[in-house]
């Protein structure tokens, strides 16, 4: 499995269920590069880590790119995230992701509340990383630009998502008190209320439900080790009452 060590979140404790990828061929299993465009990039089989799918982006030598157009809906939230992989050479240089306001590119940066609304990459260090942004949409198209600087050394890219994030409904257990932690999390979240929990389902991105546990307690130990790595909402039961809150696992 990929060796995940850095992870930024700027996610809420939101997720609405049945969310799809807009990012066509994100994990470029299709071996082949479209719809994904840019210059000086492609695709490889996987010979960094065989566990976890085929194929791979890549951005080759010197300042190559890709980019691909999603449709987006103005005002609305999305989640990004993704691997990356960063072949040194002993030279490291400036890596960064961008969501352009229109699809041909030629826009401003959306606010990803950095420096130039760029969002930054580690690019010291040859290991995979697994990292996550959000973004608020200003038109109805965007493009997701990855960009690196003059460089000798080649860049690596697999597991490519964008989704919308949906307003949280983890308000409606608040008069329990109830908490979701810790949020990245690797192998347990841990669960509370005032009131017995009843019900605990999990489901991924593509809202199948992964894990179900009936309970009457009002704190849970919730083993999450068995999870692929990737974004999960929790819908909690109490009392009649249903929230959903959400997490990362690592």
């Amino acid at each position: 499995m990929k060796k995940i060590t850095f992870l930024i979140t700027l996610l809420t404790i939101s997720l609405s269920f049945g969310q799809t990828n807009l990012v066509v061929n994100g994990d470029f299993e299709a071996g082949v590069k479209a719809p994904w465009l840019g210059y000086k990039n492609g695709v490889q089989a996987n010979t960094f880590d065989a566990a976890y799918g085929s194929w791979l982006g890549k951005v080759e030598n010197s300042d190559g790119s890709l980019f691909q157009a999603v449709t987006v809906v103005p005002t609305k939230t999305y989640n990004v995230t993704f691997d990356y992989y960063w072949i040194l050479n002993n030279n490291p240089a400036a890596m960064n992701v961008s969501i352009k306001d229109t699809p041909s590119g030629a826009g401003a940066n959306l606010d990803l509340s950095n420096s130039d609304n760029k969002f930054p990459l580690v690019t010291d260090t040859e290991t995979w990383f697994s990292t996550s942004f959000s973004f608020v949409a200003t038109t109805a198209s965007a493009r997701i630009v990855f960009f690196k600087g003059t460089n000798k050394a080649p860049f690596r890219l697999d597991n490519v998502v964008i989704s919308e994030q949906a307003t949280a409904s983890v308000d409606d257990l608040e008069q329990f008190n109830f908490k979701s932690y810790p949020n990245p999390a690797k192998n347990n979240v841990y669960l509370s209320a005032a009131k017995n929990i009843n019900r605990i389902e999990v489901y991924n991105l593509l809202g199948q439900k992964v894990l179900y546990k009936n309970v009457d307690s009002k704190s849970i130990n919730l083993d999450i080790s068995n999870l692929s790595k990737g974004i999960y909402s929790i819908k909690t039961f109490i009392e009649g009452n249903t929230g959903t809150s959400k997490f990362i696992k690592i």
